[in-house]
């Protein structure tokens, strides 16, 4: 039998047992994967991110934890060894998730490397294509017991091959046992279909092969995660309004919610309930935007559950399924790729892809929406951090 859908509150998460297992984390972004170990029972002592946005939001919900803001070009494993007082091999779990705009199956892949390119938040940039390298030179002076790296399915595709052959091969010649699997976050209770690359290594004197989560053997749906997006919607008065009803669960109010992009938006009816009022989500988290009318009017000739023939990264969410892929780019309002809630034009809000990430509503994002997107976008998507966590705890660490 499915449990109901459910993330920790973040006071929750971090008040849960621990194991005595120790992670350091490379490409931290906004902690995604920090705080899918913390789910799993780790302790996160030192974590790295260059991207200042991304680095302001992390401290916000790991106040204790330290935090490196240096491009990784710039780190060395004594840096990490003197910080956190550890001896080299003593290190649990290292993570890491290199940046993947040069491996993206939503880029232009090949005509990315060796160059510089600009990441989803249009702010900063630097050449990612070799930054696999960096983590392993890291990797090799560190001698963690065991290692996770996590980067997007286009890395193994077509001409970028070339490229994960040469990034095990560099793992492997650090001292490590390596296996590579493609792993699908909708079966390891995350309401969206996200697949990524997934590395794990183990040293090679600990004598135990890598491992990696089993599947549930259920799914989670966009209205397990968002029930005020279940309901049916009907037009009301405007060419292009709506209002959605949705009678929530247990002992919430039900929703009605308007949304009007003729007029600039979408708004909350009086004296109805939106969004979960838990403390953390601000009204940028709340904001609800609509399409452009171009999209608009495709999206109206669209059933739930489809994507669009032409325009395919137009999609009507079906609250029956996990929703598809959430991207960073698709925080950007004026962009073709968009997963909209099932009855209403526009595109999902924050805390919509909070819970279908598998993050807390009260986890901390600060920026602008598309800030705040875009880290949920390139993030690991914490309950598939924590299942890998603890499988690797269960089947390799505390062996």
């Amino acid at each position: 039998m499915k449990p109901p859908y459910r993330i920790p509150s973040m006071r929750e998460i971090f008040a849960g047992p621990k194991n005595g297992l120790r992670v350091v984390s490379t490409f931290s972004g906004c902690g995604g994967s920090c705080l899918g170990y913390r789910m799993a029972g780790y302790e996160v002592l030192w974590a790295n991110d260059f991207n200042p946005n991304a680095v302001a939001s992390y401290r916000a919900n790991f106040p204790s934890t330290i935090h490196d803001q240096r491009s990784i070009r710039d780190i060395t494993a004594d840096d990490i060894l003197a910080a956190t007082g550890l001896k080299r091999g003593e290190l649990d779990l290292f993570d890491g998730s290199p940046p993947c705009q040069s491996f993206s199956s939503l880029g232009k892949r090949e005509a990315k490397w060796g160059k510089v390119t600009q990441y989803s938040d249009g702010k900063i940039a630097q050449r990612n294509d070799d930054l696999f390298f960096e983590y392993a030179r890291v990797l090799e002076g560190l001698q963690p017991r065991a290692f996770v790296a996590e980067n997007v399915s286009g890395l193994a595709r077509g001409v970028a091959k070339g490229y994960i052959v040469e990034i095990i091969a560099a793992l492997r010649a650090c001292g490590y046992k390596v296996e590579v699997k493609l792993l699908d976050a909708k079966f390891l209770g995350v309401p969206q279909s996200r697949t990524r690359l997934i590395f794990v290594g183990v040293r090679n004197d600990i004598g135990l092969a890598p491992v990696f989560p089993e599947k549930l053997p259920y799914v989670y749906t966009v209205a397990d995660a968002c029930p005020w997006l279940a309901g049916p919607a009907k037009v009301i008065k405007g060419s292009h309004a709506f209002v959605l009803t949705q009678g929530l669960a247990s002992k919430q109010p039900s929703s009605t919610i308007t949304c009007n992009p003729s007029s600039g938006g979408c708004g909350l009816v009086e004296g109805a309930q939106h969004h979960p009022q838990d403390i953390g989500i601000d009204d940028v988290d709340r904001a609800e935007v609509p399409m452009s009318d171009n999209l608009l009017k495709k999206w109206r000739g669209l059933r739930i559950g489809e994507t669009h023939a032409i325009n395919f990264g137009l999609t009507r969410s079906s609250p029956s399924k996990p929703a598809r892929c959430i991207n960073a780019m698709m925080g950007q309002t004026n962009g073709v790729a968009q997963t909209t809630p099932p009855n209403l034009p526009r595109v999902f809000t924050v805390v919509e892809v909070k819970r279908l990430c598998g993050f807390p509503d009260d986890f901390v994002l600060l920026g602008s929406r598309r800030e705040r997107w875009s880290r949920l976008g390139n993030a690991v998507v914490p309950p598939m951090a924590a299942a890998v966590g603890r499988a690797l705890a269960e089947g390799v660490l505390l062996k």
